[in-house]
């Protein structure tokens, strides 16, 4: 069993996979050729998901409106609406904007573009650490990852989170196989200095990246390379102050984010069964939470057939991968940073390259006796993902629930639809979770504001409800309803109940993730109020 400390001078990439040894034979021309297929299918369905221009849901219309209300310096500050993003990414999307204008596109072209460079960063990471079968098979898991494709044309920072990582990863291969020469040095030490400031997790990869090289090299008592490695890291420990004291530290004291996130932070030091069943929880729920798979059982299988494999070629190649991981869960358990769900986004390109690996290992051994497991296993793998991804091309603008992929929220056309269809004095009344979408498109299409009323009716308290609705009595009013799936379904239900109480619905639409409805409450300001309900 390897250790770190028999590990050659440049063992991160193994001689067995270097392009040079390859060579050209017709079967590896043939992977090679399906591999980039792979890569341009993968850089197709970023890009289509791109031109969807779905409407902006709750959480990127709060950051997109810090983005626009915003000047640079005002982006270095703590954002409103309890939204937390690297500086380096806002000053990024500030430019965009400043140029191209507000739009969608505009507000997403970044996220797209750390979505194509991922998929090409991600086969040459694939193509250096992976025997050759397992190359496509990697290429073709990253293509159709649904996390991966949806958060490419997101507003938010997690697609350009994993496009840093697999950049470090690169530069970190590129630096050990250069035996840390000074001009790769300088560059992997000014690379992870300026990720910090783009990707906050790139912090957990450049820690775990930094401490696996500097242990590898103790252990060879290679003094020359550490020396230079040393640098980096002093490098990369100052950036991290500096960007800690600047924007990070108010981040970590926003109590309601990490309320939000407290499930996803590790119980240190575990104290009970409850709290040990969060190990198992999280680890397979990562696969389904952030890496995007229905078949979590298959995924953590081939996963640990993959982890044992690599660990009996190179352990200093599996620690490389798998260290970002265990930093991550170190700083969840100190309630720095949760663990899963598309926080974690950026681990899923290593646990992918780690599913091919295990993939290909179970089926070279059993193809000889028994060929039909690759023939089961391999489609199996793509299965879910695969038809995932057909259903929702198929069918764009339509509610698909799948793991690791946010369902829509479609208020653009129920926004139009009621410009369309109101009348002289009518009334909008806006739920909570519908307004800070309803303000950008609002601001985008100049909705006029004069007759619209902001929900502040939230919980599960119907009392709330009825005082914030009783100021409706007496319209016509049109309830713009979003947000209204997970922890937002059972407060817009008792926005309904009330409403259905004082008066008809006159009309409706339900489009993916939004609806409004039409009430007529003109004589409920005549009736007595409804007799309030029990507080549950």
């Amino acid at each position: 069993m390897p250790a770190l400390s028999k590990i050659e001078p440049a063992p991160v990439i193994p001689r067995a996979y270097s392009a040079a040894s390859q060579g050209v034979s017709p079967d590896r021309a043939f992977l090679r050729r399906l591999s980039l297929v792979a890569v341009a299918l993968g850089c197709l369905l970023r890009i289509v998901q791109y031109l969807l221009d779905r409407s902006l849901w709750m959480d990127e219309a709060y950051l997109s409106l810090n983005i626009l209300h915003r000047s640079y310096a005002g982006l270095c500050r703590a954002l409103d609406y309890h939204q937390g993003a690297p500086i380096g990414f806002l000053l990024l999307e500030k430019s965009v904007v400043r140029f191209w204008g507000g739009s969608e596109y505009a507000l997403r072209l970044l996220p797209l573009l750390a979505g194509i460079a991922s998929v090409l960063m991600f086969y040459w990471l694939a193509s250096k650490v992976l025997p050759p079968k397992a190359v496509p098979i990697a290429a073709g898991l990253f293509a159709i990852s649904p996390p991966l494709i949806y958060y490419s044309a997101e507003v938010k920072q997690y697609s350009s989170d994993a496009a840093i990582a697999l950049l470090l990863y690169g530069l970190t291969i590129e630096g050990s196989k250069s035996e840390w020469k000074a001009g790769r040095t300088a560059l992997v030490a000014l690379a992870g200095a300026t990720a910090i400031w783009v990707s906050h997790s790139s912090v957990f990869v450049l820690a775990g990246l930094g401490v696996t090289i500097f242990v590898a090299l103790v252990l060879r008592k290679d003094w020359a390379r550490l020396a230079r490695v040393s640098f980096i890291g002093l490098c990369w420990m100052a950036s991290m102050a500096v960007c800690y004291v600047v924007a990070l530290r108010k981040l970590a004291s926003d109590g309601e984010l990490l309320n939000y996130w407290n499930a996803n932070f590790m119980p240190l030091p575990p104290r009970s069964v409850t709290d040990l069943k969060w190990f198992v929880d999280s680890f397979f729920g990562f696969f389904s939470s952030s890496a995007g798979l229905k078949f979590t059982g298959l995924a953590a299988l081939v996963f640990v057939l993959g982890s044992i494999s690599m660990f009996r070629k190179s352990a200093e190649r599996l620690f490389l991968l798998l260290s970002p991981a265990i930093v991550t869960l170190l700083a969840s358990g100190l309630h720095k940073y949760p663990f899963g769900g598309r926080l974690a986004l950026f681990l899923v390109p290593p646990v992918l390259l780690l599913m091919a690996e295990g993939t290909e290992a179970f089926c070279s051994p059993a193809s000889a006796s028994l060929p039909a497991i690759g023939w089961v296993l391999i489609p199996l793998l793509f299965l879910d993902p695969g038809t995932y991804i057909l259903h929702h091309f198929a069918k764009p603008h339509t509610e698909i629930a799948q793991p690791g992929v946010m369902l829509p929220e479609e208020i653009r056309p129920v926004m139009a639809y009621v410009r369309n269809h109101e009348q002289p004095g009518d009334l909008v009344y806006v739920f909570y979770g519908a307004e800070p979408a309803f303000d950008y498109y609002a601001e985008r299409s100049n909705f006029p504001r004069n007759n619209v009323e902001i929900g502040t009716a939230a919980g599960n308290n119907p009392q709330i409800y009825e005082s914030d609705l009783d100021r409706l009595r007496g319209r016509r009013v049109w309830v713009v309803l979003s947000h209204i799936r997970g922890v937002g379904a059972e407060e817009s239900k008792h926005t309904e109940f009330y409403l259905d109480m004082l008066g008809p619905r006159l009309d409706s639409l339900s489009v993916a993730g939004t609806e409004t409805y039409l009430y007529d409450l003109r004589n409920a300001a005549l009736l007595p109020d409804a007799p309030s309900q029990p507080a549950r």
